[in-house]
């Protein structure tokens, strides 16, 4: 979600797509409210994925796979989180 709301600003390198550096930091990321239910849920996400990503087998070689892999583990953990980052952040 963040990725796709700083995609605008970035430019195009030899290497593909670049330039964001401070760009997340501009989006309006409150501090952690543990009284929050949304931050204690991405607390929670994060932890899970965290723990499922470390039982993930990877089976390619180069890290762009192994990030796939990663990713298509983590689908519905990252949908989740990505729509409760939205509504954090008012891109809903």
């Amino acid at each position: 979600m963040v990725n796709d709301a700083v995609k605008p600003y970035q430019t195009k390198g030899l290497y593909g797509e670049r330039g964001i550096v401070r760009r997340p930091f501009m989006l309006p990321i409150p501090m952690f409210d543990p009284s929050n239910p949304v931050h204690r849920r991405l607390a929670e996400l994060g932890k899970a994925c965290h723990e499922k990503a470390s039982r993930t087998k990877l089976t390619k070689k180069s890290v762009a796979y192994r990030r796939r892999e990663v990713r298509e583990a983590l689908k519905a953990e990252i949908d989740e989180i990505n729509k409760l980052v939205s509504q954090l952040i008012g891109l809903s």
